[in-house]
């Protein structure tokens, strides 16, 4: 069963690549996620989430946690790498 698994994880990676959508597979995947991965706080004020070139892109309503996520970049990055399963992510944005 194992081999399986294995096979269309490829299959899926494969088909993402060829398309050139992974980045967008990933944004949905946070977006959908975004309170799981950071909190109800960070969530709440969270107004948009985009990946661009290896980058994350995030718009937040606030500006003392715009701040605040700046000077976490390392922790943010971390979390949301983890929760994409692969080091997808590669610089913070924070507008």
């Amino acid at each position: 069963m194992r081999g399986k698994e294995s096979t269309v994880r490829d299959a899926i990676s494969s088909f993402l690549d060829a398309h050139h959508i992974r980045g967008k597979y990933h944004e949905a995947l946070l977006t959908g996620n975004w309170e799981t991965i950071v909190g109800k706080a960070i969530a709440e004020r969270t107004t948009d989430i985009r990946i661009k070139d290896h980058q994350l892109v995030l718009t937040i309503s606030s500006a003392p946690l715009r701040q605040e996520l700046r000077h976490l970049r390392g922790k943010v990055l971390s979390l949301v790498n983890d929760f994409l399963g692969e080091q997808s992510v590669t610089d913070l944005v924070v507008r």
